[in-house]
């Protein structure tokens, strides 16, 4: 059996939410079918501090517990991954979801 564990790709595209407290959401999911979803609003950090581009990643990082992916991504991967979980949309300026 493969594991496969995320890792960020230095540069790469952040996404974050816009609400602090929506930090603790993505924590408490663990696992459980989500009947009641909300989906928080995200911002996605296409730039550095410094005004240079970040690299576009069809998984945008919010962290290792977290699988963000961008339309195309789960377009292509839904068949693959959707035995293992449900993907939830978030809130953006492009599409998102989160696969939980």
């Amino acid at each position: 059996m493969k594991i496969y564990v995320l890792n960020v790709v230095e540069g790469q595209e952040w996404v974050l939410p816009r609400q602090a407290d929506d930090y603790q959401l993505f924590s408490s999911l663990c696992g459980q079918k989500q009947t009641r979803w909300h989906p928080p609003q995200m911002e996605i950090l296409r730039q550095h501090d410094d005004g240079t581009l970040r690299h576009y990643s069809d998984f945008p990082w919010l962290g290792e517990h977290v699988l963000i992916l961008r339309a195309r991504a789960l377009k292509l991967l839904r068949p693959t991954l959707e035995p293992y979980g449900e993907f939830l949309p978030l809130r953006s300026d492009q599409a998102i979801s989160l696969c939980a």
